[in-house]
């Protein structure tokens, strides 16, 4: 992993020298960070959490691609196959989703009442929304080959990632950005942008891996070839300038002055790590 501490950039061994292999981090505060589900940074060591772990990656097998929570005692993950796990400060359970689809993204409103998982898997062409209830189980949201009822999702339409919005609405970003009611589950809706004299339909223009937001009026959009978009609250605006063909960029963070984009820069047979910083 690599680490900035505002003045410099630093790259660390997750786990101790000899390392772990890590998808995904998720952090409460400098002294609470989750890595892969699994090693927890508590400000000064590491630890290997072993209780009831069902997401050991030469264990079941299952990898963990995001991670969410409220804390350390309510902290779920999500990965490939269907597998959703979650911790309680003292154990990992595993909850049965119902679906065999690769789970890209988890999030939740800032009351946790509100948890969504999505993703896809190109091995039998299946996307999906999942709620995780207050319980513990699982709800679908939609499904392209069980649970249709939405003409806004169709089957090419790959659901990347996902934001909870803070105005009673998840985000999704694919190649255009829709917005799914949570009071009105069967409500979903395009983004819209001027043209000419009158409107169209959003479009990216390219895929999008991650959307991310600190609030509804400050919420970005990251892809392919180094797709940067960003929301203020009245328009949407494409960083053109960024665009690169060799980029990718797979992860983002947003707070209120400052955007994070990470990822790939392809060469050939080689790649190089790309971190890309935005400020207000």
């Amino acid at each position: 992993a690599v680490h900035w501490d505002g003045t410099k950039w630093e790259l660390k061994k997750i786990g101790g020298q000899g390392g772990w292999a890590c998808h995904t981090v998720f952090a409460f505060s400098a002294s609470d960070i989750w890595f892969e589900g699994n090693i927890h940074w508590n400000g000064s060591t590491y630890t290997a959490l072993m209780n009831g772990w069902p997401l050991m990656p030469n264990g079941d097998g299952w990898q963990v691609n995001k991670m969410w929570g409220s804390s350390s005692e309510d902290l779920y993950a999500v990965g490939n196959n269907g597998n959703i796990a979650h911790w309680d400060g003292r154990k990992w359970t595993k909850i049965e989703s119902g679906t065999d689809t690769d789970f890209k993204d988890i999030f939740g409103t800032p009351d946790s009442k509100e948890l969504w998982v999505c993703g896809w898997t190109n091995r039998n062409g299946r996307v999906a929304i999942l709620r995780i209830k207050e319980s513990g189980e699982v709800e679908s949201i939609w499904d392209n080959q069980t649970n249709k009822e939405f003409s806004y999702y169709y089957n090419g339409q790959l659901l990347n990632t996902l934001w909870a919005n803070g105005n009673g609405e998840f985000a999704f970003a694919t190649g255009i950005v829709t917005r799914h009611s949570l009071f009105n589950k069967k409500l979903v809706r395009f983004d819209w942008v001027p043209y000419l004299n009158g409107w169209k339909v959003l479009v990216l223009g390219n895929y999008a891996y991650r959307i991310r937001g600190s609030n509804k009026n400050n919420i970005a959009i990251v892809g392919d070839e180094a797709m940067v978009w960003h929301y203020n609250g009245a328009a949407w605006h494409k960083f053109k300038e960024l665009q690169y063909f060799d980029d990718r960029l797979y992860g983002l963070a947003v707070a209120d002055n400052l955007i994070i984009a990470v990822g790939k820069r392809y060469s050939g047979l080689t790649s190089s790590a790309l971190i890309l910083v935005g400020r207000r």
